[in-house]
């Protein structure tokens, strides 16, 4: 599967691993528009207007789609706001990683993708 809702349900997964996640769930729940029950789980719709940004992000990646962002997305710009570090990173792609392996998809576009966010990474580190 190459689709755009491929690339949404790959994204929608990796989220809702990325935001429990010990070492850099905090990262995601800074961005959360509001809270659950419980503030370390945050609903999946608590990301509304980000998911479709990174989706969207994806598709001009992996698809080639064009014009698709309201307003330019800095990748660079946003995750130094952040405060990322290496390590963290390097968690990211090995969750971003495991979700990509635990999908269905094509092996040749997962492996794209994979590469895409390992040059992605390389850049935040």
């Amino acid at each position: 599967m190459t689709s755009p809702q491929y690339i949404q349900s790959i994204v929608e997964k990796f989220y809702a691993k990325a935001v429990v996640d010990p070492i850099i769930g905090f990262h995601f729940r800074k961005i959360q528009e509001f809270e659950g029950d419980n503030p370390l789980r945050p609903p999946m719709e608590a990301f509304a207007s980000h998911i479709p940004r990174i989706v969207n992000f994806w598709r001009m990646q992996l698809l080639g789609e064009h014009g698709l962002e309201s307003e330019p997305f800095n990748l660079l710009k946003a995750h130094a706001y952040l405060g990322v570090k290496r390590a963290q990173v390097n968690r990211w792609l090995i969750l971003f990683n495991e979700t990509l392996d635990e999908s269905e998809g094509d092996e040749e576009f997962i492996t794209l993708w994979k590469q895409k966010a390992a040059h992605f990474g390389a850049k935040i580190r």
